[in-house]
């Protein structure tokens, strides 16, 4: 079963980073290499509260792996 992010927790932890003083994000969840649409929304929510860096798993190593493709990212 595929459930749908809870944006508005993301958004709140996420804000959370941002007022701690963090600036990029590596964000890289557990079978985005063949379902990436989960890692487009985290990213775009970062990228609207104004991180400077932020990095997919599945754009920088689109292969089974998490522990690599994290690594990676």
């Amino acid at each position: 079963i595929l459930i749908k992010p809870d944006t508005e927790e993301i958004k709140r932890q996420l804000k959370d980073l941002k007022d701690k003083g963090i600036e990029s994000l590596a964000i890289s969840l557990m079978h985005s290499y063949i379902f990436d649409e989960h890692e487009k929304i985290i990213r775009d929510i970062a990228i609207n509260l104004g991180f400077n860096n932020v990095f997919t798993s599945h754009e920088s190593c689109n292969k089974i792996g998490y522990v690599s493709r994290t690594s990676t990212t």
